[in-house]
C-alpha cells in the first residue's frame, strides 16, 4: 500500500474515532506512521553525509529535531555534521584567502565559526582574514585609501546624459547679421539634437556668427561669449540659455551642500579663510565644531576641498630630550692625591729635598697641578 492511499485511509481512521468507532489498535499504527516518517528523515540526512553535503545534513538534522527535541540519532547526526561542515567551510575558507579573495574567505570562516564556535583554529584564521581584509583596503592610492579614492571618483563623474555631447558640426556655420541671438542657438541645438529652452529675459538681438570645424560645446561657448549669454544643462539633452548678469546666473546656480572635516587645523581659523579667499558666504561651523558646513556650487565645493588639503595638515614638531645631570658640588674641586695627615687618611710619604736628580729647573717646570698642601 502506498504512503498516499495509506494517508486516505488514516483521515478516515481519525473520522471513524470522532464517531467512536476507532479500536486502540488504531493508535498503534499512527505511532509506528510517525517512526517511520522520522526514521525516512534520519536516513535523508545520512544520505547528505554519504555525498559530503553536510550543511544540507545539519538542515535535514535540524528539521527532524524540530519534530522529535530528543531524538538521539538525530542529535548525535546533527552534532558531526556540524563538525565537519566546520572543517569545509573552513577549507574553503583558507583557499579564498590563498588567493586573495578575503571578503569571500571572511564569509565562509564565518559560517565555520558560527557551526563550531569552540575551535580555536577557526577564530584565529578569522582573525587573520579580516586583519588582512582591512589592511587591503587602507593600501593608499595617491595618499588615499581605495574606498577614499572610489568616492573621489564617483564624486568626479558627471553624468553622460547631463553633458553636452561632444560631436563635431559640420565643417561651416554661418549665420548673417539678419539672424537673432536665438535663431543661432537653435540651430546650434538642431544640429546637435538638443532641446533648448530661453530664459524670458534673453534679449533677442542680432547675432552674426561664423563657425568652422568645432564640437557642439565648443560651438556653444563661442556663441555665448559673442552675445553676452551662457547655457545651463538644465535636463538630460536640453539647455537653457540665459542673459549673461550676475543676478542670472545665482539663479541658475546649481548649489550644494557638503560636509568637510578638519583634523588639524582650527575650524574657526578655516571658516574665516573661507569667507575671506574662497568668497563663500554660506559657510558655518558643525555642532561638533570639528567640521565645516559649505553650501555653494559644485565648482566652488572643489576648490574649497582643495583649499581644506592644503591647509588642514599637521603641524610640525620638533622633539627635544632633555636630561638634568647634577655633580657633587662639595667635590666639584678636588683632585690630586690627599696626603695623610692628623685625622685624615691619605698618602703617608716624605720627600727628600736632597736627593739625587731634583735640580732647581725640576721645580720651575712645577705647575699648579704639581703642587699638594696639607696639614702638617
Amino acid at each position: 500500500m502506498s504512503f498516499a492511499e495509506f494517508f486516505r485511509g488514516s483521515r478516515r481512521a481519525s473520522a471513524l474515532r470522532a464517531r467512536g468507532g476507532l479500536k486502540p489498535a488504531a493508535y498503534v499504527l499512527l505511532l509506528a506512521l510517525s517512526g517511520c516518517v522520522t526514521t525516512g528523515g534520519i536516513r535523508q540526512a545520512q544520505q547528505a553525509e554519504d555525498i559530503r553535503d553536510y550543511d544540507l545534513a545539519v538542515a535535514r538534522y535540524t528539521k527532524i529535531l524540530r519534530t522529535k527535541p530528543g531524538d538521539r540519532d538525530a542529535l548525535a547526526g546533527l552534532d558531526r555534521s556540524k563538525l565537519r561542515a566546520a572543517e569545509a567551510h573552513l577549507l574553503r575558507g583558507r583557499r579564498l584567502e590563498a588567493t586573495g579573495k578575503f571578503d569571500e574567505a571572511v564569509m565562509e570562516l564565518q559560517l565555520a565559526s558560527e557551526l563550531n564556535p569552540t575551535s580555536g583554529d577557526i577564530a584565529r584564521e578569522l582573525r587573520a582574514t579580516r586583519l588582512a581584509l582591512r589592511n587591503r583596503l587602507a593600501v593608499e592610492e595617491n595618499g588615499q585609501t581605495s574606498l577614499d579614492a572610489l568616492l573621489a571618483r564617483t564624486r568626479a563623474t558627471v553624468p553622460a546624459s547631463m553633458n553636452v555631447p561632444e560631436t563635431r558640426l559640420p565643417a561651416s556655420i554661418r549665420l548673417g547679421r539678419q539672424a537673432s541671438v536665438r535663431q543661432a542657438y537653435q540651430l546650434i541645438a538642431e544640429l546637435a539634437q538638443l532641446n533648448i529652452m530661453f530664459d524670458a529675459a534673453l534679449p533677442d538681438a542680432p547675432a552674426q556668427i561664423d563657425l568652422k570645424n568645432l564640437t557642439v560645446k565648443e560651438a556653444l561657448d563661442a556663441l555665448a561669449r559673442s552675445t553676452q549669454s551662457f547655457y545651463k544643462v538644465t535636463a538630460p539633452g536640453t539647455i537653457t540659455v540665459a542673459p549673461d548678469t550676475p543676478g542670472k546666473r545665482r539663479e541658475y546656480a546649481e548649489e550644494m551642500i557638503q560636509t568637510f572635516y578638519i583634523g588639524n587645523a582650527d575650524p574657526k581659523e578655516t571658516m574665516e579663510m573661507l569667507r575671506v579667499v574662497a568668497d563663500t558666504r554660506a559657510v558655518s561651523l558643525a555642532s561638533n565644531s570639528s567640521s565645516i558646513v559649505v553650501r555653494d556650487t559644485p565648482e566652488r565645493l572643489h576648490a574649497v576641498q582643495q583649499l581644506l588639503a592644503a591647509v588642514d595638515k599637521a603641524r610640525p614638531e620638533v622633539v627635544i630630550d632633555v636630561e638634568i645631570m647634577e655633580v657633587d658640588r662639595n667635590r666639584l674641586r678636588e683632585y690630586g692625591l690627599q696626603i695623610a695627615s692628623a685625622g685624615s687618611p691619605g698618602v703617608d710619604g716624605a720627600v727628600d729635598a736632597n736627593s739625587d736628580g731634583l735640580t732647581l729647573r725640576t721645580l720651575r717646570n712645577l705647575s699648579q697641578s704639581d703642587a699638594l698642601i696639607s696639614g702638617l
